[in-house]
């Protein structure tokens, strides 16, 4: 699965751009870090946590390149990926909110 690796470095590089061109600044980096592990631990949960409750899979990937966990691998750098823009729009609604 040599492209995977590929892919994997592709996007990574691409979610760092994304970071340093939307944001750049430290407290973006970290959010970005923690929305990259956070979104893919909560996709877990989505699929394994109604078993545990006997109950089908809220979300799941039709063939996930990491089956242990039921997820891609690929998804984690995406979420680093969206971090900037949901950081920007939350700036952007506290300016907002602030001015009334």
């Amino acid at each position: 699965m040599y492209y995977l690796e590929q892919l994997y470095a592709l996007l990574a590089a691409t979610g760092g751009a994304c970071w340093l061109k939307f944001d750049g600044t430290s407290v973006g980096l970290a959010v970005a870090v923690l929305t990259a592990l956070g979104g893919p631990l909560i996709e877990v949960g989505l699929v394994h946590g109604p078993a545990l409750l006997n109950l089908p899979a809220l979300y799941e990937y039709a063939q996930p390149d990491l089956p242990r966990l039921g997820i891609d691998g690929w998804i984690a750098p995406v979420y680093f990926a969206g971090a900037p823009a949901v950081g920007g729009l939350a700036r952007w609604a506290k300016s907002d909110l602030l001015k009334q």
